[in-house]
C-alpha cells in the first residue's frame, strides 16, 4: 500500500511513523531488556541486545525481537558485560560524588563554601559528559570490534562533537 516513489519522511515524522508501526515489537524488546537486566550486573548485555533491535528498526531493517536480542548478546558478551559493569561502577561513583560534593557547598555556620560549589559543578559536568558518552557505547559495541579504551575514547570524542545534538 506504499508507493515506491513516495517522498521519504524526514526526522521527527519518520521517528513517529516507525514508532507506531513497530510499537508492539518495541514493547516486546523492552520486556526482554527488563528481564535480562533484572540482575543489575547484566545491564550491559541487555543494552547491547536492545540497541541492535532499535538500530535495525531505525534503519528500516527486519529484526526478530527475541532471536536477534539474544543472538546479539551471545555475539557481543565479551565486550558488553565488562563495559556494562564499568558503566555501572562509574555511575554509582558519580552519583555518590554528586551527593557528597553537594553536601559540602555550605559550611556549618551557613556560609557558602566556594570550593565545594566548584567541585560540585565540576563533578556535575563530568556526569553530563559521561551520560552523553553512554549514548554511543552500546552502538559501538554492536557495530565495531574495538578495545575498551578505543570505545571510551571515541565515545568521549562523540560526546563533545555532538554536544548540541546530545543536549
Amino acid at each position: 500500500g506504499v508507493d515506491k516513489n513516495a517522498p521519504k519522511k524526514k526526522g521527527f515524522f519518520e521517528f513517529w511513523d516507525i514508532y507506531f508501526r513497530k510499537f508492539w515489537r518495541l514493547v516486546q524488546a523492552n520486556l526482554l531488556y527488563m528481564l535480562v537486566s533484572l540482575p543489575i550486573v547484566t545491564n550491559g548485555l541487555a543494552e547491547a541486545g536492545l540497541t541492535y533491535i532499535t538500530r535495525n528498526f531505525s534503519r528500516e531493517k527486519h529484526a526478530f525481537v527475541s532471536g536477534d536480542f539474544f543472538g546479539t548478546i551471545k555475539k557481543n558478551w565479551k565486550q558488553a558485560l565488562p563495559i556494562g559493569l564499568i558503566n555501572l561502577l562509574l555511575t554509582v561513583l558519580l552519583v555518590y560524588d554528586i551527593f557528597f560534593f553537594y553536601s559540602t557547598t555550605a559550611n556549618e555556620d551557613g556560609s557558602i563554601n566556594v570550593m565545594g560549589y566548584i567541585l560540585f559543578i565540576l563533578i556535575m559536568g563530568v556526569g553530563v559528559v559521561f551520560t552523553f558518552m553512554k549514548y554511543y557505547i552500546s552502538v559501538m559495541i554492536i557495530t565495531f570490534k574495538m578495545t575498551w579504551k578505543q570505545i571510551y575514547r571515541n565515545c568521549l570524542i562523540l560526546a563533545f562533537a555532538g554536544l548540541w545534538r546530545n543536549l
